[in-house]
């Protein structure tokens, strides 16, 4: 079991198995992205490639941040020197996937969680296994550096309407937060089936910020790229844990894939 990080690829008994940005797609709705643009491009007076540049840096500029705060997250626990943090075994491309049967107890970086009946799965910031009374409870923690946590999704004034999400969790905001609540929840599913209790989520908001003045130096966290960052204030939210949500959409992927239904991306 591992994982191409280049590909972004869980290839698991020997499939390739489907992450949860792929699950929750599933229930995304559906947004015509070249009006938008377009629409977008008139009230700004831009042109539709001038918007589609603007959002494609943005989109960039994210997941570099994302892989940023990782990487000082990871090299902040080595310093650490705790024999009670572990981390993934890495041969060539691929990450080594654990069997989430024998974890250790402490904490785990980066870790792999899956679920071979429904052969999806999904990896975690950070994991803390501990064995109390012979029961095994897990935290699972996700860091992210978006630029705001929302718990609201979009609000249409003509509507009066906030936009959801597609059934079968169309009782549910389409907001980051609500998603990265039940992606949370789904880490936790599928440790739960594993003989693991769900003791705690929670989804941890870092955002970062450039330092472009000597004054701030002294808060850098990160230097990437000839650049200097720092973190502008970090948030915790204690996430409910969604067990039924998330089991309508394991059973709503299950049944699209036994119909054939499945989209390709």
């Amino acid at each position: 079991m591992y994982f191409i990080e280049d590909t972004h690829q869980y290839i698991i008994k020997d499939k390739e198995y489907k992450s949860f940005s792929y699950l929750k797609k599933l229930v995304e709705p559906y947004k015509d992205w070249d009006k938008i643009a377009s629409d977008y491009a008139k009230k700004n007076k831009m042109t539709v490639e001038e918007v589609q540049d603007k959002w494609d840096k943005k989109k960039v500029n994210s997941c570099e941040r994302g892989t940023l705060l990782h990487l000082f997250k990871e090299d902040e626990a080595k310093e650490q020197e705790d024999k009670l943090v572990y981390f993934s075994e890495v041969r060539g491309d691929k990450k080594i996937i654990k069997d989430l049967k024998t974890l250790e107890d402490g904490w785990h970086l980066e870790l792999c969680m899956y679920n071979h009946e429904y052969e999806a799965c999904g990896t975690a910031d950070k994991v803390f296994i501990e064995t109390i009374n012979g029961i095994r409870y897990v935290k699972i923690l996700d860091f992210k550096t978006n630029e705001s946590i929302d718990m609201e999704s979009f609000y249409n004034p003509r509507t009066k309407t906030y936009e959801m999400m597609t059934s079968p969790l169309n009782h549910l905001m389409n907001s980051n937060y609500w998603g990265y609540a039940l992606q949370l929840s789904t880490y936790g599913y599928f440790m739960e089936r594993y003989g693991y209790v769900v003791k705690e989520l929670e989804l941890i908001h870092i955002p970062l910020e450039e330092v472009k003045t000597k004054k701030d130096e002294k808060l850098v966290v990160v230097n990437h790229d000839n650049k200097k960052y720092k973190i502008k204030e970090e948030t915790k939210y204690k996430v409910d844990y969604l067990k039924k949500d998330v089991i309508k959409l394991l059973n709503y992927f299950k049944y699209l894939k036994l119909k054939n239904r499945l989209p390709k991306k």
